[in-house]
């Protein structure tokens, strides 16, 4: 059916084939035009709700409330979390220096809105999810920081930390 239509970055796996986003120094320029807006912002905004909500199990396959609640214990702050049922928007993330964008499951090429709601805020998305998001579906890789690329969740706040205090690196 013509509604029944999936793009995605691999030919032949998707109905509309969409390629990697360029990176270039207008991201770059955007994100520092934000800083400005950083010193007020509130740490760590969460982009799922915290668990349990009614009718859904405590954790979700990929485990994103436990590292959420490491990485608040190594922060040594609160994770602010959305509302049960509801999603994250714009306005609720302009107020954030870091979104969650914790994915529900870590699948190849899963990548939900939480990813670019947090860009459009102009809040730093901390992503978990596919392993196929950094070269596919982000247009800037520097502008995200991956949970994957640290050995566990207090390494990740660590370097969360530095980002919030240096100008330069958010």
């Amino acid at each position: 059916s013509k509604f029944d239509l999936i793009s995605g970055p691999h030919r032949g796996l998707f109905d509309i084939f969409v390629g990697n986003f360029p990176t270039n120094l207008d991201a770059l320029r955007w994100r520092q035009a934000v800083y400005s807006r950083h010193s007020k912002k509130k740490s760590i905004l969460s982009a799922f709700p915290k668990p349990p909500c009614p009718g859904e199990s405590e954790h979700s396959v990929s485990g994103r409330e436990i590292y959420a609640k490491e990485i608040a214990a190594a922060l040594g702050s609160d994770v602010d979390y959305i509302a049960c049922g509801s999603t994250i928007d714009v306005a609720a993330a302009r107020s954030y220096k870091f979104v969650l964008a914790f994915e529900i499951a870590n699948c190849v090429s899963w990548v939900t809105a939480p990813l670019y709601t947090a860009f459009a805020a102009g809040a730093i998305p901390v992503y978990r999810g596919a392993i196929d998001a950094r070269p596919h579906f982000v247009p800037n890789a520097s502008a995200v920081a991956f949970a994957e690329d640290y050995q566990n969740p207090e390494e990740l706040a660590s370097h969360l930390k530095r980002v919030s205090k240096d100008k330069q690196l958010f």
